[in-house]
């Protein structure tokens, strides 16, 4: 089974200018993102969610609103006849030197535990070098959404960071992981 790996924010929610969506009321989903998420769901694919939250470590919210947040948009999406397969979250700063926060590869890694996963065979579509480096760490596919100020994840970047294609939006990262998929 197809199993795609989606950053959260700058890919399924709009960013906010503290850099931190800690509640409910603060979380925007991304144009087009609900149908490209449905897209997947359709075909009976795992979607899975992998997000570096650091509020929690830096005490901006607790895991309790990061939680309710991921509680809130798993019923809208179930609204659509949408679930996710699982949501894994990082909660530590950077300082925490921490094996779980991308672009460290932990999430991945526990997700292919759980689920049984083969990651080469897996999608990362993200938003910043530090989720395609994690993809890469792992030889998951990995699809730049350059919808934000991360800048250029093409390799002409200072991490030699590579994605494997880069696209506008999530629904356009998801119509090109349909069409390497072919049809159902």
């Amino acid at each position: 089974m197809t199993t795609v790996f989606l950053d959260r924010d700058g890919v399924i929610n709009e960013k906010i200018e503290n850099g931190y969506v800690t509640s409910w009321e603060e979380f925007a989903w991304m144009p087009g993102a609900i149908g490209g998420i449905k897209k997947l769901h359709e075909r009976g694919w795992n979607i899975i969610v992998v997000t570096n939250q650091a509020c929690v470590g830096k005490q901006l919210a607790e895991m309790h609103d990061i939680d309710e947040i991921h509680r809130h948009m798993q019923l809208e999406l179930q609204a659509q006849g949408i679930s996710l397969t699982q949501i894994y979250v990082c909660p530590h700063t950077p300082e925490a030197n921490c094996a779980c926060r991308k672009p460290r590869p932990g999430m991945l890694l526990q997700a292919a535990q759980d689920h049984n996963l083969q990651l080469q065979h897996c999608y990362f579509v993200g938003d910043s070098w530090t989720d395609m480096q994690a993809a890469q760490a792992v030889h998951c596919y990995g699809i730049f959404v350059q919808n934000s100020e991360a800048g250029n994840c093409d390799g002409e970047n200072d991490h030699q960071v590579r994605a494997r294609h880069v696209c506008a939006t999530v629904d356009e990262a998801i119509d090109h992981i349909i069409l390497q998929e072919g049809p159902v």
